[in-house]
């Protein structure tokens, strides 16, 4: 293998010079040129009658997986030549540097003669190519590119020789229940039985729940007319507040027990809703939020003594819903109980 790969080294280098022997000889012909931006003006002069050469080893050439080998890139070139190798081989790919190239030089004054070494390692069994970009070759304003091609290494496996003829066996099953065949029939049962428990613990706390927020809008009301008189407001003189608390509630109240009389609405929208309701009397409510809108909007100031006027009128219209609800209810419930107990020979007469 390495007399192999030591072959194609040596073609590569011959076909280089060469072709570098064929563009010198051409008549008036002028070889292209490729500006590299990387290498740097050369100082001195150079030679231009010396050609370019390039060879390639690698040592070992058969290696396992991750022994460290080394390529060798020698370029040989006019004295005076700026001579820029390439870098390491990406650590993506299957063949990755350990070091940094060690760039070296030989003792001789006549040509530029310079060698790199890469230490690398493979990590993957059999030909594994090694990849490298172009050298390049300063001399005076022209840079040739030299490819380096055919780079490879062989890695050989440690494994038996026989490993290759190894059958796997098959796949397992995710799960197996090792014993009685009822067992996973148990298992299923279990889980059945506690997936049944957190449901029915969910259910019963959601309804436990939902009757928990089950609330007494008459009680609400009732409550929050008391935390506004322990407020104190009349005495501490806010009137309008005490004003524009208490027809809140009653709005609220209103709200809760018609959905339609909804607190967004205006003094005038509201009345429109309630008008001819068996249940609010809507006198009485015009005349107690017509006076807290012009408490709240115009600043008028309605006094002590009528600000307690409206409070306890507020308090008496949600007595007055809550009774008519109460009696409305009472009469539908005895008017089923009459035609229940009404015999249907007499309902057809």
């Amino acid at each position: 293998m390495q007399r192999g790969i030591s072959l194609v080294c040596v073609a590569a280098a011959l076909s280089f010079a060469a072709g570098d022997a064929a563009a010198q000889g051409s008549a008036g012909g002028t070889a292209p040129q490729v500006v590299d931006q990387r290498a740097g003006a050369s100082g001195g002069a150079v030679r231009q009658d010396v050609p370019v050469r390039m060879g390639v080893t690698v040592q070992p050439d058969t290696v396992t997986i991750g022994d460290p080998f080394i390529v060798s890139i020698r370029v040989q070139a006019g004295a005076g030549a700026l001579i820029t190798f390439p870098d390491p081989p990406d650590s993506t790919t299957t063949v990755q540097a350990l070091d940094p190239a060690q760039v070296s030089g030989a003792p001789d004054s006549s040509v530029t003669d310079r060698t790199a070494r890469y230490r690398v390692a493979a990590w993957d069994v059999g030909l594994q190519p090694v990849q490298f970009d172009p050298v390049a070759v300063r001399t005076g304003d022209a840079v040739r590119q030299l490819p380096v091609e055919n780079v490879v290494v062989y890695v050989a496996s440690v494994l038996p020789a026989d490993s290759s003829e190894h059958i796997p066996k098959g796949a397992r099953a995710p799960f197996e229940f090792p014993g009685p065949w009822w067992l996973p029939w148990l298992l299923a049962l279990l889980a059945a039985a506690i997936v049944g428990t957190l449901l029915w613990w969910w259910w019963t706390r959601r309804r436990t729940t939902v009757v928990a927020n089950e609330v007494d809008p008459a009680r609400e009301a009732e409550e929050a007319f008391a935390r506004i008189e322990a407020m104190h407001l009349i005495e501490a003189g806010e009137h309008s507040r005490y004003i524009a608390l208490v027809t809140e509630v009653l709005r609220e109240f209103l709200a809760a027990r018609d959905p339609a009389a909804s607190t967004s609405l205006t003094t005038r929208e509201l009345l429109a809703v309630l008008h001819g309701s068996a249940l609010v009397p809507v006198d009485r409510l015009q005349t107690v939020l017509r006076e807290a809108d012009l408490v709240k909007f115009a600043n008028r100031d309605a006094g002590a003594n009528r600000a307690r006027e409206i409070g306890v009128e507020c308090r008496a219209l949600v007595q007055h819903v809550e009774s008519a609800l109460a009696a409305a209810v009472a009469e539908a419930a005895a008017e089923a109980e009459r035609t229940v107990r009404t015999p249907a020979g007499k309902e057809a007469a």
